[in-house]
């Protein structure tokens, strides 16, 4: 789904203010509002999600609700395919859907995942 970004119920000056106070900040201060700001949307897109989906279902459902149209469903399959393994050890996507994907869209999905496995 695409937004229309002329749609803003903020205004000007306060649209100014927070980029002002956004520039003032570090870039550690900033990557950590923007990762809490993910942990929010991911945990409330989670918690709508129904309870009786296979881990691989949780998957494909999340990356569809965040990602939608922004990645082509090669990506979102790779991303739902992830094998689930005890924590500490790596997981591999699929072979098969990664060779469909551009290097663009695979970086995207992989900088994703490395965030969940930073999390676990």
């Amino acid at each position: 789904m695409e937004r229309d970004s002329n749609v803003s119920d903020t205004s000007p000056e306060m649209e100014r203010m927070v980029a002002e106070r956004y520039q003032q900040m570090t870039p550690e201060q900033r990557m950590k509002i923007a990762a809490s700001m993910f942990e929010t949307a991911r945990t409330i897109v989670e918690s709508s999600l129904p309870p009786t989906l296979t881990s691989r279902e949780r998957r494909l459902a999340f990356a569809r609700r965040m990602y939608g149209d922004e990645l082509p469903e090669a990506a979102l399959l790779a991303f739902a395919d992830w094998i689930d393994r005890a924590p500490g050890h790596v997981v591999t996507p699929s072979a098969e859907r990664c060779e469909s994907l551009s290097p663009e869209h695979l970086e995207r999905v992989i900088v994703s995942l490395r965030h969940d496995l930073v999390e676990a």
